[in-house]
């Protein structure tokens, strides 16, 4: 066709052109911009695009993508680049400009986009259905996370004409191809099985454990090995590794650690699909629906127990014992919501907790007086009466109008900080059972 540069602006600038044989698409840019005929046009093929009709076919993934906006907003964007990047007979028909303005008229015929929807369309169904085919055989040959990758590899020709029929014969059978697919998934996750053992343990806080868990996985009553997983706290908190025990050839969790008091603690171990289809994270539709699909799962139960601990506290205001500070209460209302029973068995304690406190006077300042307070604190081994290990704390200070309110102040801010730092040294080490 040839080109003019009119005079005037032709009809089609400012009237709208009607052919019922031509989806058209009008594209304009004021010249200000460099690329203004590169924007006229993409704005043409976007008019064009708008007019392509999709009809939303099938209860399924209506309700699927009303369900879940993401999943809409994926699929949407995923069609309409799919849409452009297919329009590829595209005609141009005329185009004017002005000292400011640039105009483009694109049309498209109906009759060849429909003959080209039906040929990609075909070749997507063929694509998905060879895809799903070797899915169901690996599913067959227990090959699981090669049926799962097959089954994702099936869904993303489809994404494009997810809302057309997608009506084919599988075994005699008239079926929508996606929802087949999909459902496919769902029963396959139904039937993968994660089973633990043992499902329930019995550990003391803080102390070092090598507690190990076998994780096993089945489809349909058999094995499956090397499914990924993975496992986290969703009550409590501590540490733990996963490792395969090449020997047994099994997957195992150890647990090494407890440093919260929560009882009882739940760790929940799930088959890790994202991890399993790593080849699709840059695919948005194929992420939302991972995120659908509820992943096998099963929870650890933890139910833990007390340090138990026998208490040796002294208290010195200024030189003298003090039975009757109220010391030792405070501490023990500090430490055991933490995780630590009192007992006055030793043989059944797992530390010894020896403490001692002294307060001394410190300067005055006009009608202040200051009490400061020194701790030291050895935690005993019952076993063999040896100190595993010691703790200091330091200067707690104390103010008030006489020195016995100031001392008394200043050695319950010890006992509290006492607490604290013993807390502490339990929940950031590892240590061995006392006994």
């Amino acid at each position: 066709m040839f080109y003019y540069l009119y005079s005037e602006a032709p009809f089609w600038v400012n009237k709208y052109p009607i052919d019922e044989d031509y989806y058209i698409g009008i594209g304009h840019c004021s010249k200000v911009s460099d690329e203004y005929m590169s924007v006229a046009r993409s704005a043409a093929v976007d008019e064009i695009s708008s007019q392509l009709e999709i009809k939303v076919s099938g209860n399924f993934v209506r309700q699927l993508t009303q369900e879940n906006l993401q999943l809409k907003e994926a699929i949407n964007k995923r069609i309409d680049i799919s849409t452009k990047s297919k329009i590829n007979d595209l005609e141009l028909v005329d185009k004017f400009e002005d000292k400011q303005n640039y105009w483009v008229y694109y049309r498209l015929s109906k009759a060849k986009y429909q003959e080209q929807k039906k040929i990609d369309l075909s070749n997507a169904i063929n694509t998905a259905l060879s895809h799903y085919y070797n899915a169901k055989n690996s599913e067959n040959n227990l090959l699981i996370p090669d049926a799962l990758k097959s089954y994702f590899n099936a869904m993303i020709p489809l994404i494009s004409y997810i809302y057309e029929p997608l009506e084919v014969d599988i075994e005699g059978n008239k079926v929508n191809l996606f929802n087949e697919i999909y459902s496919s998934i769902l029963n396959l996750r139904k039937n993968l099985i994660i089973n633990i053992n043992p499902q329930q343990i019995d550990v003391v806080i803080y102390k070092q454990l090598q507690n190990k868990i076998n994780i096993d996985f089945s489809y349909m009553g058999k094995s499956i090995p090397d499914i990924p997983f993975s496992a986290e706290f969703t009550k409590g908190s501590g540490d733990f590794v996963t490792q395969k025990d090449n020997e047994l050839n099994k997957q195992i969790l150890i647990l090494s650690h407890i440093n919260s008091a929560v009882n009882p603690q739940i760790i929940t171990i799930e088959i890790n699909l994202k991890k399993l289809l790593v080849d699709f994270k840059d695919e948005p539709f194929i992420s939302e629906i991972i995120a659908l699909i509820e992943n096998p799962s099963q929870d650890l139960l933890i139910n833990v127990k007390n340090i138990l601990l026998s208490l040796n506290i002294s208290e010195s205001l200024f030189g003298v014992n003090s039975p009757q500070t109220n010391g030792e209460h405070i501490f023990i209302e500090n430490i055991t919501p933490a995780g630590f029973s009192i007992t006055d068995n030793l043989d059944m304690a797992d530390y010894i907790i020896k403490l001692k406190t002294k307060t001394r006077k410190g300067n005055t300042f006009k009608s202040f007086f200051f009490a400061y307070s020194n701790t030291h604190i050895d935690i005993i081994n019952p076993q063999n009466n040896q100190i595993f290990s010691s703790i200091d704390v330091s200067d707690a200070k104390g103010s008030a109008g006489k020195y016995t309110t100031a001392a008394q102040k200043s050695l319950n801010k010890a006992m509290e900080n006492a607490a604290s730092d013993l807390i502490n040294f339990f929940q950031n080490q590892t240590i061995e059972n006392g006994k």
